[in-house]
């Protein structure tokens, strides 16, 4: 008998956090479900302002930790009141279904190509799209491996819209799959010395505690925005619970809070959407949904 896949094994974990949590609500205080991203998650910031809400509120959020296709289906289906993810298309089709509303982009940071210290593909200095390329060339040669999520994250569906952008049809014995969490990706690439894409909590979360042997190739490159979006999934029994959740998460304290948390590892969202900035352009074109003929942080159908 074959042994369950790391999704798999992932998903059946959130049901049993969904079972404990749903039967929770019932014999304690109030309480919100919210699915999100492993990798956001696995940074602490969530579980930080989870508790400052429960404080200021006394309702306690119980975060569920999912790549961001399942996080997206666990509040399709009404098993979480919300969802925090960080793929704008998947956020686009899921409101087009008509299953949220409220959505906000409250946060932000960058992917980050990383990889073997020695860089055998030569990408340091490079744009995100010229190293991607590098590292093809390399790998056709089998001088280099590069590691992919290929979960269905929202991890996953930027490193293939990168690729894309690139030109290249990423496939052949250099591209290895792991179908799992961004922490075990990103163990894979270090013990293979490959080039991986990441998210920077998660890195840099597993760096400090001396877990791995890969540095930042790419870094701060348009192409590698990271937007993190909040949005209200309707069949959510306590909506105007969850419409009050994200009015805290983009109230001004929160966001200061926000960008003070582990020495600025996310930024603040709400005030750069009201600059006239290059950073604010960037947010737009990456982070906002297309509806008729414009870019919106979330449709006029799906406001709340």
């Amino acid at each position: 008998m074959r042994p369950p896949s790391p999704m798999a094994v992932a998903v059946l974990a959130a049901a049993l956090l969904l079972g404990l949590s749903v039967y929770q609500r019932t014999v304690a205080g109030k309480r919100l479900v919210v699915s999100t991203t492993t990798s956001l998650y696995e940074t602490g910031l969530l579980q930080a302002l989870g508790e400052e809400y429960e404080r200021v509120s006394g309702t306690r959020i119980d975060f569920i930790p999912l790549g961001t296709g399942q996080a997206l289906e666990f509040a399709k289906r009404g098993d979480a009141d919300g969802t925090v993810v960080h793929a704008p298309s998947l956020e686009g089709k899921f409101l087009r279904e008509n299953h949220g509303v409220g959505r906000r982009i409250f946060a932000y940071n960058f992917f980050a190509i990383v990889g073997p210290p020695a860089d055998p593909a030569g990408t340091k200095g490079e744009n995100v799209l010229s190293a991607l390329q590098k590292i093809a060339e390399a790998g056709r040669a089998g001088k280099v491996k590069w590691v992919s999520r290929a979960d269905d994250s929202g991890t996953h569906a930027k490193e293939l819209k990168l690729w894309q952008l690139a030109g290249i049809q990423p496939a052949g014995e250099w591209y290895i799959e792991t179908g799992s969490g961004m922490s075990s990706t990103l163990r894979v690439a270090s013990e293979m010395g490959a080039y991986t894409l990441t998210d920077l909590g998660t890195y840099l979360n597993l760096r400090e505690k001396n877990r791995l042997k890969l540095e930042i190739m790419v870094g701060e490159d348009r192409n590698l925005l990271n937007v993190y979006s909040v949005i209200a999934a309707k069949k959510s029994g306590r909506l105007g619970q969850m419409l009050d959740f994200i009015r805290f998460l983009t109230s001004e304290r929160v966001q200061g809070l926000i960008s003070e948390f582990r020495g600025g590892l996310f930024h603040p969202a709400v005030s750069t959407l009201q600059e006239n900035s290059t950073l604010t352009e960037w947010i737009r074109e990456t982070g906002f949904i297309p509806f008729e003929n414009g870019l919106w942080e979330c449709p006029p159908p799906y406001q709340a």
